[in-house]
């Protein structure tokens, strides 16, 4: 997390034109959006809102790097629910009675969390909503609120339900707005 300190710090700070608002909002789609939340938690009194997109838990998951058949050129291994250990795209995946392999959520100075709305599609072939829905629980255990989710529904469950979809801009930029003060 050091790089997103100094990106929030420095480098975003650095390039804002003359004049312009100091709000920084955070989405990311599937990785991406777990470090979005991941970095709300750790930098919450620097960032507006978050809207992670097709992302789960970022302190309850792991990665599984053992090669498989079926691994993309791109990307290794699988994602994991850490008290599970099922894969994440697996109907009920995240759904753990306790989460006893959670990892401590980074706080943020002063324990500002910013508000925060998923954002995922009910079909999406790599992430269950399972995983969407313990994040949930896990930012409400861990001081934020989050609104009610954003979820498309649609075709069965695809790997390509997972990409961004255009269905998620308005909806998003709409909440970005909401929350400047």
């Amino acid at each position: 997390l050091p790089f997103i300190d100094q990106v929030l710090g420095a480098l975003l700070p650095a390039r804002r034109p003359a004049g312009s608002r100091g709000e920084v909002f955070l989405t990311g789609l599937s990785s991406g959006g777990f470090m979005a939340l991941r970095a709300a938690s750790r930098f919450g009194d620097r960032i507006a809102a978050v809207a992670p997109v097709s992302a789960g838990d970022p302190y309850g998951w792991v990665r599984d790097c053992a090669p498989l058949p079926t691994d993309r050129t791109n990307v290794f291994g699988v994602g994991r629910d850490a008290d599970t250990g099922r894969t994440m795209s697996e109907p009920g995946a995240c759904a753990a009675p306790v989460f006893a392999r959670e990892q401590p959520w980074d706080t943020s100075p002063g324990g500002v969390r910013p508000p925060v709305r998923q954002f995922h599609h009910e079909a999406d072939g790599i992430l269950d909503r399972s995983c969407v829905q313990r994040a949930a629980v896990q930012m409400a255990a861990n001081g934020f609120r989050p609104q009610a989710p954003f979820e498309l529904s649609g075709p069965p469950r695809d790997a390509a339900w997972h990409y961004w979809l255009d269905d998620y801009n308005t909806p998003i930029l709409r909440f970005f707005a909401a929350q400047i003060r």
